[in-house]
């Protein structure tokens, strides 16, 4: 998300941010399962059988990444390609529809599947998403991550204002965003409020998550608006 970001908006912030984080992790790590994000081209080495504890987004992630045909065999990975996969194994999980359609995008980059299929998909999950919007009002991490994949799959003209606004209105005075909003504050350390999992005491943080989400759509957005100035020009 930042590396898109720094693309979209020549910011050379970002791309420190994220050459930082690559030389680090990946450059010099030929097994790291996450380097098809990094190199989209390049051969990532997947020994499946050694993927068995990460959730089950991030293993839907490296199916879409990578196609690879082992994996693909997972039972898991099969029933995530259910439209239904979230209402019956994580009703409750708020951002299990969002991630599975970015595994699915994934998925639809390396042409990993039938195209009809996958459209019709991708249709549904986002109905999820803004019918979730409409009734999950909490202005957290997943509220980004649900406006977001709207914008990054094409239905950005569907975002209402409002929304945009709600996520404008808790940007901290840093400029960045997370996955806690405060209800009523009891001191200056101590908030009561909603994250991710329902109420808790906490302080508002950023939080690298929330804040590359909100870059990556704050940098579509605007994206977006320059392309329909060029547009109106032509």
């Amino acid at each position: 998300m930042i590396k898109r970001s720094s693309e979209i908006t020549n910011d050379h912030r970002l791309l420190d941010i994220y050459n930082e984080y690559k030389n680090k992790y990946i450059d010099n790590n030929p097994y790291n399962v996450w380097r098809k994000l990094f190199t989209p081209y390049g051969r990532t080495k997947i020994n499946p059988d050694s993927l068995n504890h990460l959730p089950d987004y991030n293993l839907y992630f490296i199916y879409g990444l990578t196609c690879n045909t082992e994996l693909g065999h997972f039972d898991i990975i099969q029933r995530q390609k259910n439209t239904n996969f979230c209402r019956d194994t994580h009703p409750i999980s708020p951002a299990c529809v969002t991630h599975q359609l970015m595994g699915l995008r994934f998925r639809q980059d390396q042409n990993c599947g039938d195209k009809k299929v996958m459209a019709s998909q991708e249709n549904d999950l986002q109905g999820m998403i803004k019918r979730q919007l409409t009734w999950d009002p909490r202005l957290i991490d997943v509220y980004i991550q649900r406006v977001l994949m709207l914008v990054d799959t094409g239905r950005g003209n569907e975002v209402k204002n409002q929304w945009l606004q709600n996520i404008l209105n808790v940007q901290s005075n840093e400029g960045g965003w997370g996955d806690f909003q405060s209800l009523l504050a009891l001191s200056d350390t101590r908030h009561i409020g909603f994250y991710s999992r329902g109420i808790k005491f906490g302080k508002p943080t950023d939080t690298l998550h929330a804040t590359a989400q909100g870059i990556l759509l704050m940098s579509l957005l605007v994206q977006d608006a320059e392309d329909s100035e060029k547009s109106e020009e032509e």
